[in-house]
């Protein structure tokens, strides 16, 4: 019997198809006609099973899916193509798994990880390097011979270097100084209990061994006022991060040998104008002056249609796809 979330196993009336970034806070999905234009729009939460149950991470994309058919006021149906590019899916078994969960949703489907939609949209196919820091971070890049390069992107216990939850656990552990008199000032420690809605030292540990690392995550835009207040231990942490970032398009530069790639920054953290976009790029431009960087052309949304598109024999340069840059 099918239930409201589910996907018909009928065909569509004509070519859809589906586009899938489920990034590491938030799940979207995009429907699109053979000629570029995107019907349906439809957002929800985290798809990554690593930080999140396998069964709510197929609920979210199911969700998101539904929604973009629902916006295009079209039925629910079996379409032509579809690319899920998802945050946790670096190993092959997983991506297998996720592909079979979804095997009614498409005639020709296929799961990558986030990154490479990023870089399909980004630079609209062409060979380059896409840094994504947002909740999390990783750096993914591909050269003219097809060969392709990931640094970063293991996890917020082992890295996330430079990223929102990355640059708040280390704000986190700052507080906690400040607490105990082993950092001087009291700034980052007001700012931190006042984000925990706490007012004693002994209430600290609670409240922060409860956050994941989205809601930890959302301290960032208090700690880039305090950054433009002037605060020298922020200054000194979003200086950390910007080299962190900075390191991994360098090491990406170098293994896929290229002299002056495209360069493309993505995700929350890195794209916005806020104090670590800043100092990206002028670390980028002391360390890697040939590189060339770029607005990305189209969404990771874009990037995965695209690739829809691609496993179905169609040409989509050939298509109109102004629709695919918002």
């Amino acid at each position: 019997m099918r239930t409201e979330n589910s996907i018909h196993a009928t065909m569509a009336v004509k070519p859809l198809y589906l586009g899938v970034d489920g990034g590491g806070s938030k799940t979207r999905a995009w429907l699109a006609d053979e000629k570029g234009t995107v019907l349906g729009r439809g957002n929800t939460g985290t798809a990554n099973i690593n930080y999140t149950t396998r069964t709510s991470a197929v609920a979210a994309i199911r969700a998101a899916c539904t929604q973009a058919f629902r916006s295009a006021r079209v039925t629910e149906s079996k379409v032509s193509g579809a690319w899920l590019g998802l945050a946790g899916m670096a190993r092959a078994c997983d991506r297998d798994w996720m592909k079979e969960q979804f095997s009614e949703l498409a005639i020709k489907i296929e799961v990558s990880d986030d990154l490479h939609i990023a870089h399909c949209g980004g630079l609209a196919g062409d060979p380059g390097i896409v840094l994504v820091a947002g909740t999390g971070s990783a750096c993914y890049g591909r050269n003219y011979t097809g060969q392709t390069w990931r640094c970063g992107g293991w996890g917020s216990l082992a890295d996330d270097a430079g990223s929102a939850s990355w640059l708040s656990q280390r704000a986190f552990q700052l507080a906690a100084r400040q607490a105990d008199g082993r950092a001087t000032g009291n700034a980052i420690k007001d700012v931190v209990f006042d984000f925990l809605k706490i007012k004693n030292s002994e209430d600290f540990s609670q409240a922060v061994e409860g956050l994941s690392r989205y809601s930890r995550a959302q301290i960032c835009p208090k700690l880039s006022s305090l950054y433009f207040e002037g605060d020298p231990l922020v200054k000194k942490l979003y200086k950390e991060a910007a080299l962190a970032l900075t390191e991994m398009i360098t090491v990406t530069a170098r293994q896929l040998e290229f002299s002056s790639p495209n360069v493309i920054l993505s995700g929350a953290i890195a794209s916005s104008k806020g104090p670590l976009h800043s100092l990206l790029c002028k670390e980028l431009e002391k360390r890697l002056p040939t590189i060339q960087l770029c607005e990305p052309l189209y969404s990771p949304c874009a990037g995965a249609i695209m690739e829809a598109y691609r496993i179905n024999n169609i040409d989509w340069r050939s298509n109109s796809i102004s629709h695919f840059a918002k």
